[in-house]
């Protein structure tokens, strides 16, 4: 009798948690982003768990022509869209992720991270390519050419509108590239 009960429980705890397992094993990540940062040697990542949707693109584009400051603010849910994960196990949530086809066939992807996200330090001890937080949130661009392996640029104080991804690094051109060997994981 005891061992009757006992598989019993065993196949209603089997029943009640494999839906559960089988939801895990179903959970797909968008994409998910590898590149080297400053001297670290071990590859870091950025991954997307869904695109940020058309109709945020256009509250950020909104916002970001208006205020830059307040991009954040114009997403009506502060859900996670991603994350970033840094040296030292730092991992940063990603609330607005675009990825963006421009017409020569290469592909930004732009990024919105909540609070600073410093990457590596020079031996100054000053963090590399960032000034003074101008914005609450960190931007990430990420360039991938039509070979897939870009570079990638970070940004505390200056964001641009842009119609397609709603938000870019405002003088991408002018800063450094701190994520380097940027590829797209072919897994995700």
């Amino acid at each position: 009798m005891l061992n009757r009960s006992v598989l019993l429980g065993l196949v209603a705890f089997v029943l009640a948690t494999a839906p559960g397992i089988r939801a895990q094993q179903a959970h797909r990540m968008a994409d998910r982003y590898t590149f080297k940062a400053g001297q670290e040697a071990n590859p870091l990542e950025l991954v997307i768990d869904r695109w940020s949707t058309d109709a945020e693109r256009d509250s950020v584009f909104q916002a970001a022509q208006k205020d830059p400051a307040k991009t954040m603010d114009a997403l009506k849910e502060p859900g996670l869209v991603g994350w970033i994960h840094l040296p030292g196990g730092l991992d940063h949530t990603i609330r607005y992720a675009r990825r963006v086809t421009r017409p020569d066939g290469s592909v930004d992807i732009v990024a919105l991270a909540e609070g600073a996200v410093w990457i590596w330090w020079t031996p100054e001890g000053n963090a590399a390519g960032t000034a003074t937080n101008k914005y609450p949130f960190t931007a990430i661009q990420l360039h991938l050419p039509k070979n897939g392996t870009g570079e990638g640029k970070l940004s505390v104080t200056t964001v641009a509108a842009d119609k397609d991804a709603g938000v870019v690094i405002g003088d991408y051109a002018q800063q450094r590239a701190l994520l380097t060997e940027v590829k797209r994981d072919s897994a995700s």
